[in-house]
């Protein structure tokens, strides 16, 4: 989730269930930005909507989630996403190859040239997708994405996810701002994988899950946000 999408986000909520979903805060480059000068529906906007989402909290997930008709991964989703469905054992996302510690310079801060923002090099994430982007040569595995052409899985943002603790199914949300009872609390049944911006590069390993089981509710400024939906 991009930060433009975040703000669109904001602005189709009442003003105190935006304000309770707001981060309010310029730190690691978040540029999600409140203006009560301009009218209902464009008070909140985003200087690079591109980039990916930070400072947020289970609850803010949980709330955009549900507002989207989404739902938050599980975490063995979040495994076959990153792993892929063949036999056999792979590192990262896009394959065995360590992470390339060659950086540059991109979007007014330094960052790691091929496969994923990591070590602690940027001060913040980099745009969604950034590494299918072509603003520079890249192999198909410098990319970083996954079997399944998924983007992402590794550095950038931590991603909020259910772990394995849950045992209910998750249903899908229903287009309001209440998440269903069948997502758990911060406290119950969520965690985060994949790494972040900050990270060491064992952090960004599909297998890690350091973090699997983090029951930390507030906003954190490398936590970030993946959706998806159960089909029919």
């Amino acid at each position: 989730v991009s930060q433009g999408q975040y703000a669109d986000f904001l602005n189709m909520l009442s003003s105190t269930a935006a304000s309770a979903r707001f981060p309010n805060t310029s730190a690691n480059r978040n540029t999600v930005v409140y203006n009560s000068g301009l009218g209902y529906g464009s008070r909140y906007s985003a200087t690079s909507p591109n980039r990916s989402m930070n400072h947020t909290s289970w609850d803010d997930v949980k709330a955009y989630a549900s507002w989207c008709a989404l739902r938050p991964l599980t975490e063995m989703e979040f495994e076959k996403a990153a792993r892929g469905g063949g036999a056999g054992t792979i590192k990262y996302p896009w394959g065995n190859t360590e992470p390339s510690t060659s950086t540059y310079t991109f979007d007014g801060a330094t960052f790691s040239q091929y496969y994923a923002n990591y070590n602690n090099t940027s001060g913040g994430p980099v745009n969604v997708g950034h590494y299918l982007s072509g603003d520079i040569s890249r192999s198909n595995a410098e990319k970083g994405v996954s079997v399944y052409g998924v983007t992402d899985l590794a550095g950038n943002n931590w991603e909020h996810l259910i772990n394995c603790a849950w045992t209910q199914v998750p249903e899908n949300g229903d287009g309001t701002v209440t998440p269903p009872r069948s997502w758990p609390a911060a406290s119950s049944g969520k965690g985060v994988r994949g790494g972040s911006w900050i990270c060491a590069s064992s952090l960004l390993r599909v297998s890690d899950r350091t973090l699997a089981g983090y029951t930390l509710a507030d906003r954190r400024f490398n936590y970030g946000i993946r959706l998806c939906r159960t089909s029919p």
